[in-house]
Order: C-alpha cells, then structure tokens, then sequence
C-alpha cells in the first residue's frame, strides 16, 4: 500500500546515497561524494511523496526523475574524477 511505497522509496535513496559513502570509505578519492550534493533534493522528494495525492504525485514523478538524471551524471563525474 502507500506506506509501503515510502518506505520503498526512502530504502531505495537511503541504499543509494550509502553506496558513493561506502566506497569513499573503502578508500575512493574524494569526488566520488559527489552525488551526496543532491541530499536535500532527497529530502525534498520524500517530503513531496508524502505530502500528494493523486494528480500531484505526477510532479514528484517529474522531480524523482531529474533527481535520477542528476545523482546518476555526479555519480559518473565522480567516478571519472576519483580514478587516478
């Protein structure tokens, strides 16, 4: 139901934005952060999610995927950036 489809949603960013972290940690330069940039964009997202109904959701649609778009490039610069 619809709870479940936040919870999805949120797991999904969440898994998303922990990858970039955990391979910084694993010893990846720096610009691979890079996508850690879109966070309140995120936020932004979730809260939008929650807030709509019907018609309007298709606005967080539009904003879920420029927000894909957006975390999928910076992920790419950072990749290219942080290999030496």
């Amino acid at each position: 139901g619809r709870r479940f489809g936040h919870a999805e949603l949120v797991a999904m960013l969440v898994v998303a934005y922990a990858v970039p972290v955990a391979l910084y940690l694993r010893g990846v330069a720096l610009p691979i952060l890079l996508p850690l940039l879109l966070v309140p964009l995120a936020i932004s997202l979730v809260r939008s999610l929650v807030s709509s109904e019907g018609a309007a959701l298709n606005v967080t649609l539009v904003g879920a995927a420029k927000h894909l778009l957006a975390f999928g490039l910076l992920f790419t610069v950072g990749i290219v950036l942080a290999t030496p």
